[in-house]
């Protein structure tokens, strides 16, 4: 037990999925930021490690825990997993926060932020997303709507919808608009 781990780890908010590989029943964790490169996948018979790894036990305290419900893991798996979670920035306490800080940090100071699902939900490059967007934006009509207001378009609120789900949403509001967004200088999201 040599490296530095938080002294009473606290797993961060996440989503599990249970996995069943050839060799047993596995609880798939993984950071949901994308901030990590690896995922840990824990064995079935130590999950119940997780359920004290809440920020107010340490190594010690989490084997204690484990006594009193007849689990006997030892603190040596318990601080091997703690690791395996911490370098996986999946502890809140541990390595995720400086990761975070360093994350925001690189966020707030960039001139400009890259989309973050460019080439998985849609088209990366310009051409292709133009293209992915005026075939979006054809399968709806104006309805007309925006022409009845007098004036320039001051504000346009798109609702954050998952994309696959909330495409029409998106097509129809940017469809309706069309004509009024040539001047747009900033865009917030």
């Amino acid at each position: 037990m040599s490296k530095r781990l938080p002294t009473k780890p606290q797993l961060r908010d996440l989503s599990p999925r249970w996995v069943q590989r050839e060799d047993g029943v596995f609880l798939h964790l993984e950071d949901d930021l994308g901030m990590a490169q690896t995922a840990v996948q824990i064995p079935q018979n130590l999950t119940p490690i997780l359920i004290l790894c809440d920020g107010t036990r340490t190594i010690q305290s989490i084997n204690g825990g484990l006594l009193l419900q007849g689990i006997s893991i030892g603190e040596q798996r318990i601080y091997n997993l703690i690791e395996q979670l911490d370098d996986a920035l999946l502890l809140e306490n541990g390595k995720y926060s400086a990761a975070k800080q360093k994350a925001i940090q690189k966020y707030r100071s960039s001139r400009s932020r890259p989309m973050s699902f460019a080439g998985t939900i849609y088209p990366a490059s310009i051409s292709d997303l133009n293209l992915f967007i005026t075939e979006g934006k054809s399968q709806f009509e104006r309805s007309g709507k925006a022409d009845k207001h007098q004036g320039n378009i001051q504000g346009l609120l798109s609702p954050h919808i998952d994309f696959a789900r909330g495409f029409a949403t998106y097509a129809q509001l940017w469809k309706e608009c069309e004509g009024h967004l040539d001047d747009i200088e900033q865009v917030v999201i």
